[in-house]
């Protein structure tokens, strides 16, 4: 047969195990994960100030059918109806952040925001090391190939 009854695709997903990507998250955050989140942006230090007040009062609201997605979406709202002086001291708060995150993993970023330059120079393998010192014979052999096929021609 072609495997058990009543048994999904997934592995792992059964009653009780995490599947997927929530395990390995899990896994990587239990084993103390050595990559650093990255920054609070202007808009997540809007939420981070603002979603405990607003959660309270939402929950007080709704009573037993708050959820949420109703914080997310309010939270949403407020930010684009935020005035501009307000988004700029939260982009100030944003663009320090960044910086010290930076300061404190020692690199700069470069490329997308928040992520580490590149490390120097790999170490070489074998390989490699043997193309680059045979490199210029075979290139010689190559001119040398299509010179005689030129000439013969």
């Amino acid at each position: 047969g072609k495997g058990k009854k009543g048994k999904g695709k997934g592995k792992g997903k059964g009653k009780g195990g995490k599947g997927g990507k929530q395990a390995a998250k899990q896994a990587g955050a239990a084993a103390g994960s050595a990559k650093p989140s990255k920054p609070a942006t202007a808009y997540m230090q809007f939420c981070m100030e603002r979603r405990p007040s607003l959660t309270a009062e939402l929950r007080a609201l709704h009573g037993p059918s708050f959820s949420q997605t109703q914080v997310m979406s309010r939270l949403g709202a407020e930010w684009k109806g935020l005035g501009e002086a307000e988004k700029a001291r939260l982009a100030r708060a944003a663009k320090a952040a960044k910086s010290a995150a930076a300061a404190a993993a020692g690199t700069l970023t470069k490329g997308k925001a928040g992520s580490p330059a590149k490390p120097a120079v790999k170490a070489r393998t074998a390989f490699q090391l043997f193309a680059n010192e045979t490199k210029p014979r075979v290139e010689r052999l190559c001119k040398a190939a299509r010179a005689a096929a030129a000439a013969s021609a």
